[in-house]
């Protein structure tokens, strides 16, 4: 979520970031009503101001009939701030972070610059199964039971790929721990709040996010989440950056839209098991912060000799 002083002094940068991420999000309405808003506040405060100022002494019956006015007046102002603050909230709440200065602008992903790679694909020299072919001859994987106890796009992992999951957290964990990252295990529920900070929105039909009925919390979809959350309300001192975490969590997405039909066995489902690398340090450190995780990351792909792409994801 963005500033909102920022977000004034910068109007035509974050019109051009949400025309290329392709929001709707209606940075001149949201201007217009922020100005109305503050408008509205400090006349509010004023008549606060004035009455507060009268009940310091005994009114006259004049003055008694003059607070009744700025009483009304309050009154009104106070209601008519209301579908103003709403309005101008959910517009915010859409106005979505700035991309890299660099990010190649596009609708096509088959545009993403290639910055790298790693071997090169198997050519098998028979016809390849997939992972669902694979799971279900070596008894890796239950998705018919899953669907009986959780519905469609959950499963269960068994025997031998069980083992590989908690093998592969470990050995993530290990890698970016010996690089000076903090180990978290991090909670599966974030304050609605938080993740409306951080840019996420969880409301609206498009929506990744599980909410939790009758409370403010929410299911995460990734430790992004909890650990952009967790120092939340502090501040930090520079002498104490950079912080560096790496937090293994459950990740929980809704997978709304038609894209999420096409898919099978273990992609676009409802939960998986997710290891995030999370840094806080001074903006002008970013950009060094994010190579640093890709360098980690690449290790850990490498050392597990799987062919990988480096891309640059568009707009």
């Amino acid at each position: 979520m963005l500033d909102i002083k920022f977000i004034r002094e910068n109007a035509d940068l974050i019109k051009e970031n949400s025309k290329n991420r392709l929001s709707k999000a209606d940075i001149d309405s949201f201007l217009e009503l922020d100005e109305e808003i503050r408008e509205k506040v400090l006349k509010l405060d004023d008549l606060r101001a004035q009455r507060n100022l009268t009940s310091k002494t005994k009114p006259t019956a004049e003055e008694i009939e003059k607070m009744k006015r700025v009483g009304e007046e309050i009154k009104i102002i106070e209601e008519a701030l209301i579908p103003l603050r709403q309005k101008h909230r959910e517009i915010w709440l859409a106005i979505p972070n700035l991309t890299h200065p660099e990010v190649a602008v596009s609708l096509d992903e088959d545009d993403n610059p290639v910055l790298d790679t790693f071997l090169e694909p198997t050519n098998f020299d028979f016809p390849p199964r997939d992972h669902v072919e694979l799971a279900e001859i070596n008894d890796l994987i239950d998705f018919e039971r899953a669907v009986k106890v959780s519905g469609a796009k959950l499963y269960y992992l068994k025997n031998e790929l069980a083992m590989m999951e908690f093998a592969l957290i470990q050995y993530a964990l290990e890698i970016a721990t010996k690089k000076g990252f903090t180990p978290f295990s991090t909670p599966d529920l974030a304050k609605r709040e938080v993740l409306e900070g951080l840019g996420y929105n969880p409301r609206g039909e498009s929506t990744q996010v599980y909410n939790v009925e009758n409370s403010d919390l929410c299911l995460v979809g990734t430790a992004e989440i909890t650990m952009g959350g967790y120092h939340k309300d502090e501040i930090l001192e520079e002498a104490e950056l950079p912080k560096k975490y790496v937090a293994v969590s459950h990740c929980f997405r809704t997978e709304a839209g038609a894209y999420s039909k096409f898919s099978k066995g273990i992609f676009r489902v409802h939960q998986f098991t997710k290891i995030e690398m999370f840094q806080y340090v001074k903006p002008e450190k970013s950009e060094e912060a994010h190579q640093e995780m890709l360098k980690i990351e690449r290790e850990i792909f490498e050392g597990l000799k799987i062919p990988f792409r480096v891309i640059d994801h568009c707009t």
